[in-house]
């Protein structure tokens, strides 16, 4: 007799609320379904059908829970039964190498069944209670070799992020963060030179390492003490001024700025303001050259050539031929500045003034 999908489905219905009332599969294949028996596979594939009908209807249906929690419950206590059965027949010396073979949720549950067997199998407790502290005796070597671990790959970013600032000329390694994502975090740099500062818990580290981080403490604090004067310089500069070759004050530039010092205007603000926070700058000259900032490379970025004739800048009709406005470039990059519409800006101006180291007005 060949069933239609809504007879299979019924008879999921009506298997599945017999399993949940007690009823085993050898009762449900010895019952008749429309006149025929059905093997246990089938009759599940009935109830699959018959849950995923009902999940439609009724997806809150309390015998569909039931029959899920019960099939759970006695797939695990049968998965239970023979790993216990399997442990209890190894001798101590193998139990180690079937216990690394576990996972730490499989290695955790073992470890219950053995706890179970020393309360309710005195027969097996003495052998229980050897493998428990197999387990145990594992578990703190592997603690102990996380840790060690830990402190390596912690060892390895930190000394990472330490050598690329020493050959670098950066004001913090903070801006290597970006490039070594992953390698360390501030936190961790933070918490190896506190424990260098203090000779804390450096057992744990290598001599070498030691060292380098000395070296980074050292460099760091010496680039620093050298950047407050710079920012103070800069922020004074920037307030009141700069006097010409003639001894008369006259506007702070851009270029002016970038032939003071090489860091861009990010850098020198960013630190500008952690040492403010930090209480090592007395005032907040970070805002003062944000406010710099703001008023003369707001929206500016590196240009080429091209841009920069289709830029057309002048001053009372001076226009630049194009080799005139190759000097320019090269100038700049001679010395280091960015070639931004700002800095062609101030060098157009120094140029035709005359005042621009190679001039031809």
């Amino acid at each position: 007799m060949k069933l239609t999908r809504d007879q299979k489905i019924e008879i999921g219905k009506t298997c599945l609320e017999a399993y949940v009332n007690g009823a085993t599969y050898t009762n449900l294949e010895n019952t008749l379904f429309f006149g025929e028996y059905y093997m246990t596979e089938t009759l599940k594939n009935y109830i699959k059908m018959y849950i995923a009908n009902e999940s439609i209807e009724n997806p809150e249906n309390e015998a569909i829970m039931q029959y899920q929690e019960k099939t759970r419950r006695n797939v695990q206590a049968k998965a239970d039964s023979l790993t216990v059965s399997k442990v209890l027949k190894l001798d101590i010396e193998e139990f180690p190498d079937y216990y690394n073979r576990l996972s730490k949720w499989q290695k955790q549950r073992q470890r219950n069944y053995l706890r179970e067997i020393l309360n309710t199998s005195p027969e097996y407790a003495d052998k229980a209670q050897a493998f428990l502290e197999v387990a145990e005796k594992i578990g703190q070597d592997a603690a102990k070799e996380s840790i060690k671990k830990s402190v390596l790959e912690s060892e390895q970013g930190v000394a990472e992020v330490f050598k690329a600032y020493l050959s670098s000329d950066l004001i913090e390694p903070l801006e290597l963060m970006k490039s070594l994502k992953g390698k360390s975090s501030v936190q961790q740099i933070n918490e190896v030179l506190q424990k260098v500062a203090e000779d804390q818990d450096m057992q744990k580290y290598t001599p070498e390492f030691h060292a380098l981080c000395e070296e980074f403490a050292r460099e760091r604090f010496i680039r620093e003490e050298s950047v407050k004067d710079l920012i103070k310089d800069v922020a004074f500069k920037i307030q009141f001024g700069i006097e010409d070759e003639n001894g008369n004050s006259r506007k702070f530039t851009v270029l002016d700025y970038y032939r003071t010092t090489h860091y861009s205007m990010d850098q020198l603000i960013s630190a500008a303001f952690r040492m403010y926070y930090q209480q090592r700058l007395e005032q907040n000259y970070g805002h003062i050259i944000q406010q710099f900032k703001s008023l003369t490379l707001i929206g500016d970025h590196k240009v080429d050539k091209e841009r920069i004739i289709k830029y057309s800048y002048t001053e009372n009709g001076r226009v630049l031929f194009n080799d005139e406005i190759d000097d320019i470039i090269a100038y700049l990059n001679d010395n280091n500045i960015p070639l931004t519409l700002y800095t062609y800006k101030d060098a157009y101006h120094e140029y035709v003034t005359g005042k621009l180291p190679f001039s031809k007005k």
